[in-house]
């Protein structure tokens, strides 16, 4: 274990070791005396954890000593501990017992209660991310590194697999069943989704509520008007979609076709609002240039260039695309995991490009997100059908949308429903208003 020493001010010393916590007096240990009866055993491996623990971080329980009999009742390991570790003295409470049955009672409850507690692995995993950033040794939790890992990667994977095909996606509703409205605000658990414009600071305000998202995820537009990856059709994004009819339905992406200028307008609006760590940003290779300095100008370095390989090439003639880029930068130093390490070539077979064309597999993304979670809060300002919220779902983050098509919203909704399973925790704020469930009960329609 790492070398540590609390700041804190303890309420007393004991053999040099901080005491935090409340206590009667300082003992001598020679003079504690273990109750012979006790039924607890405390193997090898936890007294020289326990030992190592109280060594670093201080007396944080005290040992109950019974006033009636002078025995421990509670705190045979933590003397055990200390004895292994030389200390000399510690912290004692005396407690008053009626009888010798009333003893005993407490001396088997106070492992017995902690016996039947529940672990809630994702909440473990919560505050093991909150307190993995080196500051203190991961052991002084009572876990190992390896089992801190072996169990946030556990409960990864867990996360996905409960998860009901991350990568399936709604029908896109016409626009009479739509139920989202422009200005509205969804609920969906720990996320966030606005249908309004990441460029509007009130729809943004709205959205984040004063929260601060670390990461920005996002697939903007890529200013692809007149190609389609290597010849896109002018005005959309080259997809042909049908109905259930066989009608073509067109399938457009705001903003898709704005110019190199318009382009470079709406990315530095964009990057104005987001005063996080991390950006991951989708990109076209012939944006590059611009996104690069224009991330730069906002005080985003870029550091690296991500590849997604998507294993097959798109439509067109000649040079045909197989891959997407990812520009990656950050604010600040980032607090690198030397568990982890991708390439920055990724590999996933794309999507079934059918509803949202530039649809990303949630394998993609949510490698992004593990490789730097030790960033919080996650922020997309082109939220399109969801992929960044069913990635930040998996691996435990919540999310920010912001989506200006009202029907695109009703599927992130959707998406959400169906992919968790989860029909509670679903709210819509319309101007204000918290709606009651009526008002949008067909969401929940199949």
């Amino acid at each position: 274990m790492a070398e540590y020493k609390p700041e804190a001010e303890p309420k007393a010393w004991a053999d040099g070791v901080p005491v935090f916590c409340a206590h009667d007096a300082i003992v001598d240990v020679a003079k504690l005396v273990p109750n012979p009866k006790n039924p607890n055993q405390h193997p090898d491996s936890q007294i020289q954890l326990l030992g190592r623990i109280i060594r670093q971080a201080g007396w944080r329980q005290p040992i109950t000593v019974s006033k009636r009999s002078d025995f421990i009742v509670k705190g045979h390991g933590r003397l055990a501990a200390a004895l292994l570790e030389g200390m000399k003295e510690a912290p004692v409470d005396y407690q008053n017992y009626t009888s010798e049955a009333e003893e005993y009672a407490d001396l088997v409850a106070d492992n017995r209660i902690a016996e039947l507690a529940e672990t809630d692995n994702k909440l473990l995993a919560d505050i093991f991310a909150e307190i993995d950033t080196g500051e203190i040794p991961m052991e002084l939790t009572g876990y190992t590194e390896d089992e801190v890992e072996g169990l946030v990667t556990a409960l990864s994977e867990a996360l996905h697999n409960d998860l009901n095909e991350p990568d399936d996606i709604p029908e896109l509703p016409t626009p009479e069943e739509t139920v989202t409205q422009k200005g509205d605000l969804w609920i969906l658990g720990r996320h966030r989704v606005v249908c309004g414009s990441s460029t509007n600071a009130a729809d943004m305000g709205l959205l984040l509520d004063g929260a601060h998202p670390e990461i920005l995820l996002t697939d903007p537009p890529y200013c692809s008007g007149g190609f389609q990856e290597s010849g896109r059709s002018s005005g959309s994004i080259g997809t042909k979609r049908y109905d259930k009819d066989g009608k073509e339905i067109a399938v457009t992406i705001v903003n898709d076709t704005l110019s190199t200028r318009g382009y470079q307008s709406l990315m530095r609006e964009v990057l104005q609002n987001f005063d996080g760590l991390v950006a991951y940003i989708f990109t076209d290779w012939r944006m590059w240039v611009y996104l690069f300095d224009i991330v730069e100008t906002a005080g985003l370095g870029v550091k690296n260039m991500l590849v997604w390989n998507k294993k097959s090439p798109g439509m067109g003639m000649g040079w045909r695309t197989q891959h997407e880029l990812v520009m990656f930068a950050h604010r600040t130093k980032p607090k690198w995991d030397n568990h982890k390490g991708y390439g920055n070539v990724l590999e996933a077979t794309r999507s079934g490009n059918e509803l949202h064309p530039t649809q990303k597999p949630v394998e993609i993304l949510e490698k992004l997100l593990d490789n730097t979670d030790w960033a919080e809060g996650v922020l997309d300002t082109f939220g399109g059908s969801g992929t960044t919220l069913i990635a930040a779902e998996s691996v435990g983050q919540a999310s920010f949308l912001m989506e200006m098509e009202p029907r695109f919203v009703d599927v992130i909704v959707r998406r959400y429903i169906k992919t968790t399973g989860k029909d509670t925790g679903i709210q819509l704020i319309r101007k204000g208003a918290l709606q009651p469930r009526e008002v949008y009960e067909s969401i929940f329609n199949e």
